[in-house]
């Protein structure tokens, strides 16, 4: 059985797998499922599968459920993780892609990326991590770690890095609702960047039974500039939000405010000569 120190090691070395470079042609999906004991259940699909999942369970003391999954079509992924006193369970959803922005555009454009992780913690809980949620693209990173014990419930997004905005709306430990945002310029030369997301739950059996369900979550979402789209390497797009603040109107909708206000006073000069007639 692995001791407590065996499953940070892991989770360090997992962690340093997570952020090695990436072959830029392709895209990359990863579940890690495992508890308790040494085996695990892993898969990894690069250019191959567009969804990927793990599971594994134990029935006999004390007693685990583990399980990941990715689905590159809704752009979303899964984890869930439970475990019995004195047990510990773990699973990791990863996604690294190739993302192009489509469309026309001079100079810059804004780009923010978003991750919703929304969830739940039950159970008696634990001082060690019990979740982890980021996203990171273009030297921009947003990272927030969950901590639960006792009902209740923290987070810490103090590894974030460059333009990026966490925003918690959480009503409490069973009601976990965070936005992941990052902020960057996109050159109209180079308009495809790399974009890696990480979700992972734990379930320490320290004090008692716990369960971290993320089972409904990690879901990517975009906002870009009027008129431009997000594809990734997957062949999928990413969906589309409100376009950025100060997002630059595109010029054929100037062209038709300028066509309808040159309408409208034609209008009124016409009926104010009817008037004077």
């Amino acid at each position: 059985m692995f001791t407590r120190p065996q499953y940070f090691i892991y989770a360090f070395a997992l962690a340093f797998w997570f952020s090695a470079p990436r072959n830029a042609s392709a895209f990359i999906i990863s579940t890690d499922c495992f508890g308790n004991v040494s085996t695990e259940d892993s898969s990894i699909n690069s250019s191959a599968n567009t969804s990927t999942s793990c599971t594994k369970d134990n029935s006999t003391a004390p007693e685990y459920s583990t399980a990941a999954s990715i689905d590159l079509s809704s752009q979303s992924m899964n984890v869930f993780a439970s475990t019995d006193i004195n047990g510990v369970s773990y699973a990791a959803s990863y996604i690294n892609e190739m993302v192009t922005v489509e469309g026309t555009w001079t100079g810059t454009t804004s780009v923010a990326l978003s991750l919703t992780v929304t969830g739940a913690f039950s159970g008696a809980g634990s001082t060690s991590e019990a979740a982890v949620g980021s996203i990171s693209a273009a030297g921009t990173t947003a990272q927030v770690v969950y901590y639960y014990l006792d009902s209740s419930y923290s987070l810490d997004s103090s590894y974030s890095s460059g333009n990026f905005i966490v925003q918690d709306s959480s009503t409490g430990a069973d009601d976990i609702n965070t936005l992941l945002t990052i902020t960057f310029d996109l050159d109209a030369n180079t308009p495809t960047f790399n974009l890696t997301t990480n979700l992972v739950g734990w379930a320490w059996g320290d004090n008692g039974a716990m369960t971290t369900d993320f089972g409904h979550t990690g879901q990517l979402s975009i906002s870009l500039a009027q008129g431009l789209t997000a594809t990734t390497d997957s062949g999928f797009a990413i969906p589309l939000t409100n376009p950025p603040s100060g997002s630059v109107p595109e010029p054929s909708v100037i062209a038709l405010a300028l066509i309808g206000l040159l309408a409208l006073r034609f209008s009124i000069r016409r009926a104010e000569s009817s008037h004077v007639l």
